[in-house]
């Protein structure tokens, strides 16, 4: 009996070894990561979202492929929607959601009172305007914001020596946080904004701010989604090959779409792209095959943001930002180094660019 005994204790203690080897301490890190999405996965701007949801989900993917790990990420619906949003942080909370992500600006701001009192970071992305990261103690944002595309966009009108500029920005913090940096540069130059309008968000006639601009000049638009996209074919339709600065929303071939065939040349902000990119290229060829279409800026900043959360909590698992900033945590798909600064900013280096959609398919 008694041998028999020692023959059940040295299987269970092999059971128990075998355990400690397969399920050790050297993935504990990584298997506790679980990061919660908030995402608008219908609505209006449930493209966005799946654009959103495609780039994370491929970086989750070849993440637990290289590192042989399995962490999480769960996805929860916002509709683009403010209480929508409030739920679905709450969900992912309670289903031990150590990092949040949140897309679009209605849901972010919304959920920021009530991710600060769970000590867990708060990332945001597809959030444009100026200063978001003050809203709270525990924000980081990772996105192209309107005040630097402006700024860009000053210094170009400066160097180009253009005096006059058409002014017509979407009335919301994207566009209202552009004008008031554009403004600031240009105060001290000659180039001067000689008509300024706003639309709105669901606007889509613009035939009298058309008709009541200099069209002699030329037009500096500001904003995003259906309105942005009509006010731009309106543009092209009532003014004589218009010249056309813009921001970085023509960086997506869907913007761009309607407005293929036409023999303009549109100068637009958008992310600095390090050339002869094979990590881009690989990544591209990828997206493709999984997905069927070739990756956009959305896309590639989720891809980015996953990476980059993922780097972060190896270093600092409690999220800690004073351990953090400053330091290299790899590169964007597009090149350039991701590193998050004291106002917990990760910023997408910008250039100018120029295209003409005459020959464009």
């Amino acid at each position: 009996m008694k041998r028999i005994k020692f023959i059940e204790l040295g299987l269970m203690f092999s059971l128990l070894t075998s355990a400690i080897i397969f399920n050790g301490c050297g993935k504990k890190d990584e298997a506790d990561l679980k990061i919660g999405a908030i995402l608008p996965l219908t609505g209006g701007a449930s493209t966005i979202g799946d654009w959103h949801k495609n780039g994370m989900i491929s970086a989750v993917d070849k993440i637990n492929k290289e590192k042989n790990i399995d962490f999480e990420i769960i996805l929860e619906d916002s509709k683009n929607e403010g209480k929508s949003g409030i739920t679905a942080l709450k969900n992912l909370n309670n289903r031990f959601c150590n990092v949040f992500i949140s897309a679009m600006s209605g849901v972010s701001v919304p959920i920021i009172p009530l991710v600060d009192p769970l000590d867990k970071p708060l990332f945001v992305t597809s959030v444009s305007y100026p200063g978001f990261t003050k809203l709270g103690e525990n924000i980081y944002r990772y996105n192209i914001t309107s005040d630097k595309e402006a700024q860009l966009i000053g210094q170009y009108l400066i160097k180009e020596n253009i005096k006059e500029i058409n002014l017509i920005y979407i009335n919301d913090e994207y566009g209202i946080g552009a004008i008031q940096a554009l403004k600031q540069v240009l105060s001290t130059s000659s180039s001067k904004i000689t008509f300024e309008s706003s639309y709105e968000r669901n606007q889509l006639d613009f035939k009298n701010i058309i008709d009541r601009s200099k069209k002699h000049v030329p037009y500096y638009i500001i904003g995003y989604g259906n309105s942005y996209i009509s006010l731009i074919k309106a543009l092209i339709e009532r003014v004589n090959k218009p010249k056309i600065l813009t921001v970085y929303s023509m960086d997506f071939p869907e913007f761009r779409k309607p407005l293929i065939g036409k023999d303009i040349q549109i100068v637009y902000t958008g992310p600095q792209i390090i050339k002869d990119n094979a990590a881009l290229k690989k990544f591209s060829n990828d997206f493709y095959q999984k997905f069927g279409y070739e990756p956009n800026l959305v896309n590639i900043l989720s891809f980015d943001l996953i990476e980059l959360i993922y780097e972060y909590w190896k270093i600092s698992p409690s999220f800690n930002v004073n351990e953090i900033k400053g330091k290299f945590l790899g590169k964007s798909l597009y090149g350039y180094d991701l590193i998050i600064n004291s106002d917990r900013e990760i910023q997408v280096p910008l250039e100018i660019k120029k295209i003409n959609l005459l020959h464009e398919k």
